[in-house]
């Protein structure tokens, strides 16, 4: 392919140049890079089910490394020979890079994501549930242990993304508090010796001459002088000049020792809004070319709500006329996250600043709290008869995520139980209540599957059966339910008498490349879809010789 090369040498080119190619960006970690830089490793569909390929930078051509099926979160081994990864989101196998063969080192109830080689004969893995922390295990197989407790005398609450410096036996990984503060932390392999940094990132990516390169939640590209060995950073951090996609998960990049850098470019969060009917036509809804999150017909189907960011810090509600496309903005500098409409469709429900609240889409009020929370807010959902609400949200106390029904009528709260054997809570997240209101779908964030619980908490049946996502769509009967999983997107149709049950799951066709499916209509004939512009991957890019670039950027500030 064309590549772009700039003064410094660094020369910038697609990842694949083969549009069949849905690269999956959206887990904590969707690269791997062999440390000459030489060497990459992704999770891809091509319409045979998720995949790990491998793409050299001698051929182009990407090669599917087999017995990778539903395969991500790779990682390649020092000394060259194996990829390990997750597959079946609690499974982590190795497998050799040319092809010899695969291997199962652990099997975990509530593994995250992110593994990281400490050596070639170990790896390191990042763990959320009863037993937070980072953990290790041996890389022929065995009994993992856990490496890195929580820090409970500083309230430490999380730990994400372990990231070895094999020359220093150093790990680092990103360490949140339970105030939701994120600062790089890093741990001594030879002595146990920890220290928070100090610095807010979420990931870190390496050392190149003498700066520690590491991404913040909003994208950034940052570089901090670093001293390995004193485990301390030795001035202030700086802002590099390129961006990557970022979401709540992680970023979408990484780094090899010698400075080749993989990304995806933010470009992708540049969307539009889409209609697809149910024989697979698609109609553009509205000219906005932005930001979407969260779109949802209002329960007439007249209009769809949404949020849009900004390049800045906000995020504001906006009403889009489905008759017109025209869009109408409704809060002007807020952090809202949309939530829901109200049962007569009369205003949005949001979360901000640890409540929810509600705004008329006509313009007769502003901003109505209707609730606080004691924590953030992974999602709302509202019952049909409008008097309560279905929230979840991250219990700091007890380090597990909660699922309780708030009443609006009163200051009453009641629990929703979704405790499973030997993983204890599920950490639910985004839940949907049904339109029959007996049942809330939601994401377990342990396991990385739908599920579904009867709002009394009297049962609960898993959905998905090898990976599923939000967002989560009801049809209209609630009769079944839509989800994202690896392959794309499926329906899940649904027995709910005399118990719930899965009568079958089938994956859809006749979406926009790389697109959300967010809602249906009540008819269950339309579905309101979001699509990055574009489609394809473009977006995901390789830059030889980034070091280089970086390296002139610091020594000119520094001049």
């Amino acid at each position: 392919p064309d590549a772009d090369v700039s003064d410094v040498g660094v020369a910038r080119f697609p990842l694949v140049g083969n549009p069949n190619f849905r690269i999956n960006t959206g887990s904590t970690q969707p690269f791997a890079i062999s440390s000459d830089g030489g060497t990459i490793v992704f999770a891809a569909d091509t319409g045979n089910g998720m995949h790990l390929w491998i793409r050299t930078l001698a051929n182009p051509t990407p090669r599917m490394l087999e017995g990778t099926d539903r395969g991500t979160q790779p990682a390649i081994s020092p000394d060259g020979e194996w990829i390990a990864f997750v597959a079946d989101n609690h499974v982590i196998r190795k497998a050799r890079l040319d092809g010899g063969g695969v291997e199962e080192v652990a099997s975990i109830d509530n593994i995250s994501a992110s593994v990281s080689w400490a050596s070639s004969d170990e790896i390191l893995f990042e763990l959320i549930g009863i037993d937070d922390g980072i953990h290790r295990v041996s890389a022929f197989g065995g009994r993992p242990e856990l490496l890195i407790p929580l820090d409970t005398t500083i309230n430490e609450t999380l730990h994400r993304r372990p990231f070895v410096l094999h020359d220093e036996g150093r790990v680092l990984y990103a360490s949140m508090l339970a105030d939701g503060s994120w600062s790089l932390a890093i741990y001594s392999l030879d002595d146990g010796r920890r220290t928070r940094l100090g610095i807010d990132g979420i990931q870190a990516l390496g050392v190149l001459d003498g700066h520690l390169v590491y991404s913040r939640d909003d994208g950034a590209l940052m570089a901090v002088p670093f001293d390995v060995r004193g485990m301390r950073t030795r001035g202030d951090p700086r802002q590099l000049r390129d961006r990557v996609l970022s979401s709540r998960t992680g970023t979408a990049v990484i780094l090899s020792t010698n400075g080749n850098l993989v990304y995806r470019a933010p470009v992708a969060q540049a969307m539009r809004l889409f209609l697809v009917d149910i024989t697979g036509s698609l109609t553009q809804l509205g000219t906005l070319v932005r930001p979407f999150h969260t779109p949802l017909f209002s329960p007439d189907d007249r209009y769809v709500g949404v949020a849009i960011a900004d390049e800045g810090d906000t995020q504001d509600l906006w009403i889009v006329d489905r008759a017109t496309g025209e869009a109408t903005q409704l809060t002007r500098g807020a952090q809202a996250e949309l939530q829901d409409w109200t049962p007569d469709g009369s205003s949005l429900i949001y979360s901000e600043d640890q409540a929810l609240w509600t705004i008329p889409i006509d313009g007769s009020g502003g901003p109505h709290q209707i609730t606080a929370i004691d924590g953030p807010i992974t999602g709302a959902s509202i019952m049909p008869d409008g008097g309560s609400i279905i929230v979840s949200h991250p219990d700091f106390g007890t380090r597990t995520e909660e699922l309780f029904r708030a009443s609006l009528l009163d200051s009453s709260v009641t629990s929703i139980s979704v405790a499973i054997g030997s993983a204890g809570i599920l950490r639910p997240s985004g839940p949907r209540v049904s339109p029959d209101g007996r049942w809330v779908a939601y994401q377990g964030r342990n396991d990385r599957e739908v599920h579904i619980s009867s709002i009394d908490g009297t049962g609960r049946v898993q959905v998905s059966d090898a990976g599923g996502y939000a967002p989560i769509v009801w049809g209209p009967d609630s009769d079944r339910v839509y989800y994202h999983a690896f392959g794309g997107i499926t329906v899940a149709e649904l027995l709910t008498d005399p118990r719930l049950a899965v009568v079958r799951r089938r994956e859809l066709d006749g979406f926009p490349f790389f697109s959300t499916v967010h809602d249906v209509t009540g008819d269950g004939r339309t579905f309101l879809v979001v699509a990055p512009v574009g489609g394809g991957n473009e977006d995901v890019l390789v830059a030889l010789n980034w070091g280089s670039e970086v390296r002139a950027m610091l020594r000119s500030q520094n001049d």
